[in-house]
């Protein structure tokens, strides 16, 4: 099945995920540890300022929006709050009991990304039952990317 991929690089992400015909999107999850919030961002790099918007907001929205069946969740670093995450989470399950919310829990070759694999095995181990997550690589079919924005030299 294909999915938004990166859709908050989008003009219009939720509605535009909708006019593509998908049922699914994701978002790439940063967390700023001083205001204790969730954006949505493509980079780990920590003075980076690529953050397009608080994922709460990107919730709202799909919250009054028809259409999305999954939800694709990729923390990229491994600081983010694990209770502020499933207390999001949990948040947004309660007012769309129907959207299935999907991570990647993998391990990869860099430090940091190897770092952030343990976070989400921790995580998908904690939240799993209680949140009904599911392994996007394992349980699900979601392994087409579309692109709903025009690439940019800065997105790396």
């Amino acid at each position: 099945m294909k999915y938004a991929h990166n859709v908050y690089w989008a003009k219009n992400p939720i509605q535009d995920t909708i006019n593509a015909g998908l049922e699914a999107l994701e978002f790439d999850l940063q967390y700023r540890m001083f205001s204790k919030d969730i954006y949505c961002g493509h980079s780990w790099r920590p003075l980076n300022c690529m953050y397009y918007g608080l994922l709460d907001d990107y919730l709202r929205e799909i919250i009054l929006t028809p259409g999305i069946k999954y939800l694709i969740l990729e923390p990229k670093t491994f600081t983010i709050n694990m209770g502020i995450l499933a207390g999001t989470i949990k948040w947004f399950k309660y007012n769309r009991p129907d959207i299935i919310i999907v991570m990647s829990v993998q391990y990869k070759k860099h430090p940091h990304q190897w770092l952030r694999g343990l976070w989400l095995k921790r995580f998908f181990r904690l939240y799993k039952e209680e949140l009904g997550i599911l392994d996007k690589r394992l349980e699900t079919d979601l392994h087409e990317q579309v692109d709903l924005y025009e690439k940019k030299w800065y997105h790396f």
